[in-house]
């Protein structure tokens, strides 16, 4: 009943807060055992929103670097979303694309943040492909992605099940990361940081270039506590909740 009416009050242009408290409200009613994330729809439904919320933010920002931040956090929750379409609608991958992918690509390679946006790039470039035909512009921003030529070397591929990584940056530095999947959104229950990171939760034990998430909103990835302390002020207002913002 709570879920019901809290879903029947929803609005699109809501902020951030409410959709975090949203998917508490889902993981809790319809979540797992140990505060494992729910699987219904309602979730998938919720993490599309919370991913188009954060790319119109980025898109509004006239921060290239703010733009980059905003893109990586909505990448991060694309991440759970794009397993439950594999999983569940395959065929709706093109639309996962055009919606969510190719705006965060754009944003992230406006940004500089061009292995995030090629590892992004590689996973959607054939369902936008084959969906939209070689000539369509979306295709070709993708295709621009996977090629790059800021990149020297190759990138993780997208991770193709929650125990592969994620090629993501240091918020502070801007150092590449590979992190594990952060604790399912807005769950209480679990932990706060990636389980690639668990053991560097006081900082110099990080292994190299394994992330640490934010422990609060856990969108956020970073080398280590120092990094996550001199970025604390920056971060922030960015660091939503269902409690809302940190500062």
């Amino acid at each position: 009943q709570r879920l019901l009416n809290l879903l029947l009050r929803f609005d699109p242009e809501d902020s951030e807060q409410t959709v975090h408290s949203l998917l508490a409200v889902v993981n809790e009613d319809l979540g797992g055992k140990e505060g494992l994330a729910a699987e219904h729809y309602l979730r998938a439904w919720l993490l599309l929103q919370l991913v188009q919320m954060l790319l119109k933010a980025a898109s509004a920002s006239k921060d290239l670097a703010e733009r980059g931040r905003l893109a990586a956090r909505a990448v991060v929750v694309l991440w759970p979303l794009h397993l439950w379409v594999v999983s569940r609608a395959r065929s709706s991958l093109h639309l996962l694309g055009l919606e969510c992918a190719v705006p965060a690509v754009r944003e992230l390679s406006d940004a500089g943040r061009h292995c995030e946006a090629r590892q992004l790039a590689a996973e959607f470039l054939d369902p936008v492909r084959f969906a939209m035909g070689e000539a369509h512009a979306s295709v070709e921003l993708l295709r621009q992605a996977v090629s790059s030529e800021a990149l020297a070397g190759g990138c993780l591929p997208w991770p193709s099940s929650p125990a592969a990584g994620l090629a993501v940056a240091c918020d502070a530095c801007g150092r590449p990361l590979v992190a594990s999947p952060p604790s399912p959104l807005s769950s209480a229950a679990a932990p706060a940081a990636g389980s690639a990171a668990a053991e560097g939760s006081r900082g110099e034990d990080v292994a190299v270039g394994a992330a640490e998430w934010c422990p609060r909103c856990r969108l956020a990835a970073y080398c280590g506590a120092a990094c996550r302390e001199s970025a604390a002020a920056q971060h922030g207002p960015r660091c939503v909740t269902c409690e809302g913002p940190a500062a």
